[in-house]
């Protein structure tokens, strides 16, 4: 049996952030490994849970987003960073995707869609 691709949900809004644990907690093949509310905790968070996929809210306050995103995909065996975003795309969206996250996704994004994106970037990694 493959390992279950780990996973540390970064959302400023706690609602939003519970919602997704909870969503990403009923799929057999991921795990929950941490949660963050702020680009100082997720690098943090993520350093000391290892995982190989970190969700992050686009829209963080106080969040720098290239200097995260290149923190994590910098490090040796850094995870794969997912951007998730209030719209489809735009610029600085696009400069984040530059830096280094592996992809984007809508927060409305189906549970099917989010789920074959985690798993798409973690293959990619390992």
């Amino acid at each position: 049996m493959d390992a279950p691709i780990r996973v540390l949900v970064a959302d400023d809004d706690p609602l939003a952030r519970m919602l997704m644990v909870g969503r990403l907690g009923s799929e057999p093949g991921l795990e929950v490994v941490a949660e963050a509310d702020d680009g100082a905790a997720v690098v943090a968070r993520a350093a000391a849970a290892r995982p190989d996929v970190v969700l992050l809210d686009f829209a963080m306050p106080d969040l720098d987003q290239h200097r995260v995103i290149g923190a994590l995909s910098g490090a040796a065996d850094g995870p794969a960073v997912i951007l998730l975003t209030q719209f489809e795309s735009d610029a600085v969206v696009d400069a984040a995707l530059r830096a280094g996250a592996r992809a984007q996704l809508v927060k409305t994004a189906r549970q099917d869609e989010l789920v074959r994106l985690i798993a798409t970037v973690a293959a990619e990694r390992r």
